[in-house]
């Protein structure tokens, strides 16, 4: 996570390795969703297919150290954001800003000004 905060996020993070203790984690709303492919305790593809039923909007990146074309389209095609090597951080770091720009345009209420002031009704 170095990497991705010396390009200037700002992280937290919590590692869930467990179906059980997956929903738990989404109910908190993560930003984005980074999750290694070849988890022990929950497979990738079960953590992506349960973000996707609770949490539709969220970014979810796979992290891999082993990162094959097909494995990679399997997963893109099934809903994940993005795909990327563990060891290419300025991969993960470009992904990251793609796919938050992304969710930012994609936001309901985007391009609005907050109001400032009240309103008050009348007759």
């Amino acid at each position: 996570m170095r990497g991705v905060e010396s390009a200037g996020f700002a992280c937290s993070w919590e590692c869930v390795n467990s179906e059980a203790a997956l929903p738990d984690a989404l109910s908190r709303l993560p930003e984005v969703i980074l999750c290694d492919a070849e988890m022990t305790g929950l497979g990738g593809m079960t953590a992506l297919a349960m973000a996707r039923r609770t949490n539709a909007q969220t970014p979810f990146i796979f992290v891999s150290g082993n990162v094959e074309a097909s494995a990679a389209q399997h997963a893109l095609r099934h809903g994940a954001s993005g795909y990327v090597s563990r060891t290419d951080v300025a991969g993960l770091v470009r992904t990251l800003r793609t796919v938050l720009r992304r969710k930012r345009k994609a936001a309901p209420g985007r391009g609005r000004r907050p109001r400032r002031g009240t309103s008050r009704g009348g007759a």
